[in-house]
């Protein structure tokens, strides 16, 4: 029975990341150091993949050799947006900065990713960094 429910597990995490394979990527020039997924990545060119279908985010940087998933907290719809273009959402505080939203544009909703709380004092800042359709490098 536990190795049937592991199959099962195995069989659906292969669904989702093969799923986040076949959609759009989009690239972002990020120019300071920022915090995604409990780690913190340096300022350069990422490549982001979202699935509509899926809670799930794809980071890639060539140059860093990196490339990770990370599960969103939630999904929303922003409203007044649909005509924006695709947009990284970061919150900053007095020393660092952490990737908090993924929005592709259009109908497409936004994945609200885990936010650490910043210091009793700190003040927060948004920053936003605009996405741009990859070239399939």
């Amino acid at each position: 029975m536990k190795s049937t429910m592991k199959i099962m597990i195995a069989a659906a995490a292969l669904a989702v990341v093969s799923g986040i394979a076949s959609a759009q990527p989009m690239n972002a020039d990020i120019p300071f150091a920022f915090r995604f997924a409990g780690h913190v990545y340096p300022a350069g060119t990422y490549t982001f993949t979202t699935q509509a279908s899926a809670p799930l985010v794809r980071l890639s940087n060539y140059d860093t050799r990196t490339n990770v998933i990370a599960l969103s907290q939630s999904m929303s719809y922003p409203n007044g947006e649909k005509n924006s273009n695709p947009v990284l959402t970061f919150t900053c505080g007095s020393s660092r900065c952490e990737l908090t939203r993924i929005w592709l544009g259009g109908e497409a909703p936004a994945l609200n990713l885990h936010r650490t709380r910043l210091g009793r004092d700190e003040i927060a800042t948004i920053r936003l960094i605009p996405l741009s359709r990859s070239n399939g490098e």
